[in-house]
């Protein structure tokens, strides 16, 4: 992740598949909880990263918002070709 100088984000813990961070949206908005997530691709082992996000949110006391690839398929018009995992 990149953000201006002038922006604070004050990074709490990362991984290989997440970053998990407070940004400070100035005076009118105050800080946030940001975190990035990236699914795990192996079909049998995203329980686990829906685990991991379970568990991220539950350490929340700001507003926050997720971003990133989850990873998931809701219904068979987002599967394009390649290889169903």
């Amino acid at each position: 992740m990149i953000w201006k100088e002038e922006v604070k984000v004050d990074v709490k813990m990362y991984s290989h598949d997440h970053i998990d961070a407070w940004v400070d949206g100035g005076l009118n908005v105050g800080w946030w909880h940001l975190i990035g997530f990236y699914g795990n691709l192996e079909i049998a082992k995203r329980p686990e990263s829906w685990a991991k996000l379970k568990y991220l949110k539950g350490t929340l006391s700001l507003p926050w918002v997720a971003i990133g690839d989850f990873y998931e398929i809701t219904g068979l018009s987002e599967n394009e070709g390649g290889i169903n995992l």
